[in-house]
């Protein structure tokens, strides 16, 4: 088997064995910071979102696995959201959601309410 290369979200050619991309079990990794601990933590999420929890393999868990594909643009950047310089963000923070606008952005928290308080923490920084 080749070496793999490190995944860097930024860029879309990522050299990986065909058997290891044909593989249906990927999801991302996300550092978490904790309280009281130095380093972050390595966790896995869903691309459809939400942190990996219950039986690993379980008939759940694997349906909510994704493929190589699919999370190769889940974790790719659009770029943009770099040039802010806030730190805040208000917006979409995982792939692959879709429905009525109104539903996406409810769920999201993409609100009036929720730019003026982005907007206020911004400004108390």
């Amino acid at each position: 088997m080749s070496a793999v290369t490190t995944i860097n979200p930024q860029v879309r050619q990522v050299e990986a064995p065909t058997a290891l991309r044909e593989l249906p079990g990927w999801l991302l990794w996300r550092y978490e910071t904790h309280p009281g601990e130095a380093k972050p933590r390595k966790v896995p999420h869903y691309v459809g979102g939400g942190r990996r929890y219950g039986k690993q393999g379980s008939p759940e868990d694997r349906a909510k696995l994704t493929t190589f594909g699919v999370a190769r643009e889940a974790a790719a950047r659009q770029g943009w959201d770099r040039y802010i310089g806030t730190g805040e963000f208000v917006g979409m923070h995982s792939f692959g959601a879709s429905g009525p606008a109104k539903d996406v952005y409810r769920h999201f928290n993409i609100t009036p309410e929720a730019v003026v308080e982005a907007a206020r923490r911004a400004l108390k920084a």
